[in-house]
């Protein structure tokens, strides 16, 4: 699996590295962790990272017995590309978010010990793993002439509970000599022992040497790495999605930007509503039923008969007036009366003015085209047609 960054912590004159998604586990614990996860422990430094698929808001607790000794929440954060979860207790820059620091930081810092759980929920699901007992001593150059190892750096420590085959087949032990800040050295023992199998079955040796490419570290280089960061890891080979990194000289309690935490401010409040102007809107007055109203008009006709063109009467008409009834005459000279020829009504609009058009050959059904307009009282005019044409109106 990928390595894991050390945790953030000041340095210690002989500190600790946390390298890989390791996991844990000899035999698996009650509720082990699922395939698509990962649950480390760092008991050293109170540090556990759980990432993999994790969803929603995530909850990990460290349980001693039957006590929850330490908690922390808040929702999974991508840590790398497509891995999701939370590291709690790593240390941070700047603001921190939900999930970051355990709950009540730096008094809530739980001390992990070996033999605690650690259990993560989240929408999922829950995880749980035990916390494995490791122990790592201060690294030395071995002076036995009589030793394998003279001369070789050597590092050693104890794996209760854990048998000498599964020893040599999953514990690593492993270094990073940071002389000058961040990179340097990095090694891996090629190899971990049990050199006293009969007698001392849980203590176990790793010594760096024998580095293919002739990458075996010189003189200077040894004496330099009795300062560098040293861990043991049990899971790592095989990878399982369970482990327990202990680091040499890890400070513990609260990392870096967790002692205590400081979060972003809240965002400032949403500024408030405008005020309510309550407008009284005018009742709205329905107008009355027009009175209908039936205006008369009489228009003679010049003796010479019917229009050879058409003549457009324009009537206008007040408000109330809604029909307009137009009664033609045709005039048979000074002595004589003239001659009714018809009467055509025209409905008008509630405003009234309209056209009304009478043309030849039909005077039997007048055609009426109609404008709206507003105009008091009741007048006829001409249009058009032979000037000898008269009208009046009768009401």
């Amino acid at each position: 699996m990928d390595s894991h960054p050390a945790p953030k912590r000041p340095k210690a004159r002989v500190s600790v590295v946390a390298l890989g998604m390791l996991a844990l586990a000899a035999a698996p614990a009650a509720g082990a962790v699922r395939p698509q996860n990962a649950v480390m422990a760092f008991p050293g430094s109170d540090l556990v990272i759980a990432e993999g698929s994790y969803a929603g808001t995530m909850t990990v607790k460290v349980i001693r017995g039957s006590n929850v000794i330490g908690t922390a929440s808040g929702p999974a954060q991508e840590i790398t590309p497509g891995v999701f979860g939370l590291e709690v207790n790593h240390g941070l820059v700047g603001f921190a978010r939900p999930g970051d620091c355990w709950d009540g930081s730096p008094a809530g810092v739980p001390d992990i010990q070996p033999g605690d759980t650690i259990e993560v929920t989240d929408a999922t699901g829950v995880d749980s793993m035990p916390v494995r007992n490791l122990t790592i001593e201060q690294p030395f150059i071995d002076d036995d002439p009589t030793s394998p190892s003279f001369e070789e750096l050597v590092v050693e420590g104890t794996a209760p509970g854990l048998g000498p085959d599964e020893i040599r087949a999953s514990l690593e032990v492993e270094f990073r000599h940071r002389p000058d800040g961040d990179g340097g050295d990095f090694r891996r023992a090629i190899g971990v022992d049990v050199p006293d199998e009969l007698n001392n079955p849980t203590r176990w040796r790793a010594v760096f040497k024998n580095f293919p490419l002739g990458l075996d570290l010189t003189p200077q280089e040894k004496q330099s790495a009795l300062h560098a960061e040293f861990a043991v890891s049990f899971g790592h080979t095989p990878p399982q999605p369970e482990v327990t990194i202990q680091e040499l000289g890890a400070p513990g309690g609260a990392a870096p930007g967790c002692d205590p935490p400081v979060f972003p401010p809240p965002p400032p409040p949403p500024p408030p509503p405008p005020p309510v102007v309550v407008t009284s809107t005018p009742p709205v007055v329905t107008p009355p039923p027009p009175i209908l109203r039936t205006l008369r008009v009489a228009a003679a006709i010049s003796r010479a008969g019917f229009l050879r063109k058409g003549v457009k009467f324009h009537v206008k008409a007040d408000s109330g007036a809604r029909v307009v009834k137009l009664t033609v005459w045709r005039l048979r000279g000074k002595k004589k009366p003239p001659v009714r020829v018809g009467t055509f009504t025209r409905a008008l609009p509630a405003t009234g003015q309209a056209f009304i058009t009478l043309r030849k050959r039909d005077i039997g059904s007048a055609i009426g085209t109609y404008a709206v307009g507003a105009t008091a009282g009741a007048s006829l005019r001409s249009l058009g047609g032979p000037k000898r044409t008269t009208f009046r109106i009768n009401e």
